[in-house]
């Protein structure tokens, strides 16, 4: 976990110098928006504004004002309750990442890179017999 936030956030210089940051260390130097951002998107289940808060080290209700916006925004899902969860939208995640692959390569490119990872596919499954590896044989046994 502290090694995708120290690639997400760009922190690489900072761990190759003096070797793995302590977790606390990850989000020092951010501002707390970035620091509640980071955090909702290492979340994998609904969790209050509290628990956030106490990660992104800020105070609660700094913590549900940002998590409002975001959810505004459609970055988290807000789940009513008492008290409210909140948890990332991977649609949301998958759109934003989609955007950029748009943005950075061309139309053209894109579709022959869906026809080369479709290939390799194709491959794997004439290769092992199966769509998935859980229902491919090695060695004539199933693999689990």
């Amino acid at each position: 976990m502290v090694v995708s936030a120290v690639v997400a956030f760009g922190l690489t210089d900072r761990y190759a110098a003096g070797g793995p940051l302590a977790f606390d260390d990850v989000f020092r130097g951010d501002d707390v928006e970035q620091r509640i951002y980071g955090t909702i998107l290492q979340t994998r289940e609904p969790t209050t504004a509290s628990a956030i808060a106490n990660v992104a080290d800020c105070d609660p209700k700094t913590a549900r004002k940002y998590l409002g916006w975001f959810s505004e925004l459609g970055i988290v899902t807000r789940h009513d309750g008492h008290p409210a969860t909140y948890e990332r939208n991977d649609a949301y995640l998958e759109w934003r990442r989609i955007n950029q692959l748009a943005a950075d390569h061309s139309i053209e490119d894109l579709q022959q890179r869906v026809r080369e990872l479709s290939s390799r596919i194709e491959a794997y499954e004439d290769t092992y017999g199966a769509p998935t590896p859980a229902g491919s044989h090695i060695d004539g046994a199933a693999h689990r």
